[in-house]
């Protein structure tokens, strides 16, 4: 933990950015509750260590080479980062175990793997992705992912480029979406109708299979999302960005697929739940944003690290607080 800074500045463009200790040098409320922090991190501190966050769902983050490729010539469309922080939020409210995992990482723990709109694919990406889904794993690929090269220029190839086999798609036609109040374009699905922003792709089915299709102008009736089925696995190719009104209407179905459920369904809202796992144990964390207290009708068996109290029964969360239940993995 780093703590921006110990005592606040006196003089300066940061006068007023707070430290720990006021510019008096008095300690209050913050040095206090630092104080309590530190002696509960020091009491725990045995059991977190050897242990992992533990995800099953993923969404790719932190490419300095995307990032800096969609700076060059952004045509208004939001970020990947942008898109990404939709995807997190979404699965975050249903209390998913969501992390941020570039693709050349370790994919072997996740069950539902998310690609925003990344231009850049690099090919040696391309295993690892492909070992995701042999395993079973559900890839979720946004419009525009892998059209352009390490050096920022458009592929010659029909997009998605070297996703083509992976997606069993190629991209048809797209463009950037103009007028939409007036000239609404929609993804059509046997039950709902869904707006996008921003862009569209029609898709051209190889191995794939198409899941929704389009609703609106000249492109009416033809593919928007498909889905390839690769041995246990699956790869989603939406044709649109991966907007609020997108990840609402599919979240719960790739979900579904993947086989992910909510880490703890009684907790109450605005409670983050989070497990930490090794050494043949699970740590639960539970903890209050709220500024009130919150009631846990149900806790995971286990002894709270930090108050000592047995779980399995309901507990009250304070305002602000933790409860870290250590329970048998």
């Amino acid at each position: 933990l780093l703590y921006f800074r110990w005592r606040t500045c006196r003089f300066g463009a940061e006068e007023y950015w707070c430290g720990i200790l006021d510019h008096d040098n008095i300690p209050r409320r913050r040095y206090n509750e630092i104080k309590q922090l530190g002696n509960e991190l020091a009491r725990i501190a045995p059991e977190i260590l050897g242990t992992s966050v533990m995800i099953e769902v993923a969404v790719a983050t932190a490419d300095f080479d995307n990032n800096d490729a969609h700076q060059t010539m952004t045509m208004g469309l939001p970020s990947p980062d942008n898109i990404a922080e939709i995807i997190h939020a979404k699965c975050f409210d249903k209390r998913i175990a969501i992390g941020c995992v570039h693709p050349s990482d370790d994919l072997s723990d996740i069950k539902l793997y998310f690609i925003p709109h990344w231009t850049i694919i690099k090919p040696e990406w391309l295993p690892n992705l492909e070992n995701f889904v042999n395993n079973g794993g559900i890839l979720v690929i946004g419009a525009r992912t892998g059209t352009k090269n390490i050096d920022n220029r458009v592929i010659s190839d029909t997009p998605p480029g070297i996703l083509r086999k992976l997606c069993g798609i190629t991209v048809e036609e797209y463009s950037r979406c103009n007028d939409l109040i007036n000239r609404p374009i929609k993804i059509k699905t046997d039950n709902d109708r869904v707006p996008i922003e921003y862009w569209y792709e029609v898709l051209r089915p190889e191995s794939a299979e198409v899941i929704a299709t389009w609703n609106g102008r000249h492109i009416t009736d033809l593919p928007a999302i498909t889905c390839n089925n690769i041995d246990s696995g699956k790869v989603y190719y939406v044709g649109t960005y991966l907007t609020e009104s997108v990840v609402n209407a599919f979240l719960n179905i790739w979900l579904r697929d993947a086989g992910v459920k909510t880490l703890w369904s009684d907790s109450p809202n605005d409670v983050e739940v989070v497990i930490r796992k090794g050494n043949g144990k699970k740590l639960w964390f539970f903890i209050n944003h709220k500024d009130y207290e919150a009631d846990l009708y149900y806790t995971p068996k286990g002894v709270d690290l930090i108050s000592g109290k047995m779980g399995g029964v309901p507990m009250e969360l304070n305002k602000n607080d933790v409860i870290i239940i250590k329970s048998e993995e």
